[in-house]
């Protein structure tokens, strides 16, 4: 399938390698997740991460659900979060 209107958002599109430094800079202690996990508690649920990018996140929301999904529907994005190794807990994929 594919998207003929997707556009990468312009803090991953132009540095991909600045996302990532801006994800670790955005919560070094776990407080974004942890008040999401309190408004929207996703313990032993399943969580859908839309526009996952890299995965970078998946790991921070498997680590309570029962499963944490990643869909992404740009390629280069897939292959990063595959050369991450994946999530052990997560899975990205292309719809």
């Amino acid at each position: 399938m594919s998207f003929p209107d997707f556009r990468l958002a312009p803090n991953q599109g132009g540095r991909p390698d600045l996302y990532e430094l801006e994800n670790r800079a955005i919560d070094p202690d776990g407080l974004v997740l942890q008040a999401m996990r309190q408004l929207a508690p996703w313990a032993g649920r399943t969580l859908v991460d839309l526009g996952c990018g890299s995965g970078y996140w998946l790991p921070g929301y498997a680590a309570e659900a029962s499963e944490a999904i990643g869909v992404e529907p740009a390629p280069a994005w897939l292959a990063d979060h595959r050369r991450r190794g994946g999530s052990a807990t997560g899975t990205c994929c292309s719809r």
